[in-house]
């Protein structure tokens, strides 16, 4: 898979940031983020378990608070074969598979 990515950083106004973040929240809510920089587009699907990571700190005058998510793309599990049974009691009778001729 090639790597992607879209990158943004500077000052904004807060009400821009937070229209970001519900944008961020609202992507997480339906499944599928996706963030553009012009031509660049990178879609993200996030799991269902995420990593989340946040900081704060406060050193003078200057006041940060950064906040990571992160999570793998959820495989696609084989569901297990529906012909499978464990029972504690034995079947009146098994059923042969029909075989068309």
């Amino acid at each position: 898979m090639s790597k992607q990515s879209v990158s943004l950083k500077g000052e904004m106004e807060v009400g821009r940031v937070v229209t970001h973040l519900q944008e961020i929240i609202k992507g997480l809510k339906e499944g599928t983020i996706c963030i553009q920089q012009g031509t660049d587009l990178v879609t993200l699907k996030p799991s269902n378990n995420l990593e989340f990571e946040l900081e704060a700190s406060l050193k003078g005058n200057k006041e940060k608070l950064c906040i990571e998510l992160g999570w793998k793309q959820e495989v696609e599990k084989e569901e297990p074969d529906q012909d499978f049974k464990i029972t504690c009691t034995e079947p009146d009778a098994i059923e042969e598979p029909v075989v068309a001729e």
